[in-house]
């Protein structure tokens, strides 16, 4: 039986030293044997538990910890007559498996916080989050870390993700796969334990832990200009306006179409307005235009896009309402005096519509 407190593996020798005298009272000899050499078994394994590893993990879930990949250690393969001993498991590092998306290379980019559980009820560690890993270090070997002998233990690891991606990473983040793996060689054990197989090694699974980005709102990310002169191309009074469907934390939903309505504060008349939004995104026409004035009154144009088709998470997105637009016509030109020469007195004498005289002009 496994005694940690009293050996360690390693070659040596048994002695037999008798207690006492033998029955005829002749001193017996202690016995020594020869060399014996003490070792662990090396047949414990590592597999996905017997759990469903989830599709995706919400983009919201910031935090609210999710599972994501759960595993189980089978001691000595639950063997019979195995060496006695317990596995005792002092750091778990979690890494990249094969299909981890390549834009979430870098996990710090992603993930906010990260824990292990066992199955067992003993506390939840804590990860340190490296840009390839997550590390549990330090495990209490006689409660978390330990696996009992011919036992077996299933450990959960669960991750919230940041609110506060990179802009570049928000527009793209939807659908991308996370993939966790546990390998043999990323176990560490105490001196007094079981070992692991060679090969033995688990995943979540390259299909699995998709980032989900559910609509919740419409925005305009690219404004449009301030002072918009009617009849005329948007696309010659830039920037083209933008609008994206967003969650909460403004990653765009790439999986969002819907039609759309587009209005305007004075319900002026349009031409090529948006009518639709695909892969979540609307960029206006290059010939969009406000054909009239109303009133002329600031802040007529100002532009709202709204969709009445719901989003993954049953609700209608809150629509989008644009910045400040005023639509005018054209300021006309110049006006200046004539080329005439105005003359500097008028006779008196000019008292007829026969001696009319030009007195001024003027060029529009």
């Amino acid at each position: 039986q496994d005694q940690a407190t009293n050996y360690a593996p390693a070659d040596g020798h048994l002695t037999v030293t008798p207690a006492a005298l033998n029955q005829n009272s002749v001193s017996v000899s202690a016995i020594t044997s020869s060399t014996v050499n003490v070792t662990y078994s090396n047949t414990s394994t590592l597999a996905a538990a017997a759990v469903a590893t989830p599709a995706t993990i919400s983009s919201l879930s910031n935090s609210t910890e999710e599972d994501v990949f759960a595993f189980t250690m089978t001691e000595d393969n639950a063997m019979a007559n195995s060496d006695g001993s317990p596995t005792r498991i002092s750091q778990i590092v979690i890494s990249q498996g094969t299909g981890n998306d390549a834009l979430l290379a870098d996990w710090t980019d992603i993930i906010n916080t990260a824990t292990l559980r066992d199955d067992e009820g003993n506390t939840v560690v804590t990860g340190t989050i490296g840009a390839t890993t997550i590390t549990f270090p330090s495990l209490n070997v006689a409660n978390f870390g330990l696996v009992t002998d011919n036992d077996a233990k299933t450990y959960t690891l669960s991750i919230s993700l940041r609110d506060d991606l990179d802009a570049a990473l928000q527009d793209v983040v939807d659908n991308k796969h996370l993939v966790f793996e546990i390998l043999r060689a990323n176990v560490s054990l105490t001196n007094l334990s079981s070992t692991i197989n060679t090969g033995e090694n688990a995943n979540s699974g390259a299909g699995n832990n998709a980032v989900d980005v559910v609509t919740t709102q419409l925005v305009f990310t690219t404004q449009p200009v301030a002072d918009v002169l009617v009849s005329k191309d948007i696309s010659l009074q830039p920037p083209a306006p933008i609008v994206e469907a967003l969650d909460d934390n403004g990653n765009r939903d790439i999986d969002f179409d819907a039609t759309v309505t587009t209005t305007n504060a004075e319900a002026l008349s349009m031409i090529n307005e948006p009518v639709a939004i695909a892969d979540g995104l609307i960029t206006f026409a290059n010939d969009f235009q406000y054909t009239s004035i109303g009133t002329g009154a600031a802040n007529n144009g100002n532009l709202t896009i709204e969709t009445s088709t719901t989003a993954a998470n049953g609700l209608i997105p809150v629509k989008a309402e644009s910045s400040n637009v005023t639509v005018r016509v054209a300021i006309s030109g110049t006006i200046a005096a004539g080329a005439a020469t105005e003359p500097s007195t008028l006779s008196s004498l000019i008292d007829t519509n026969a001696e009319r005289e030009t007195v001024f002009d003027f060029t529009i």
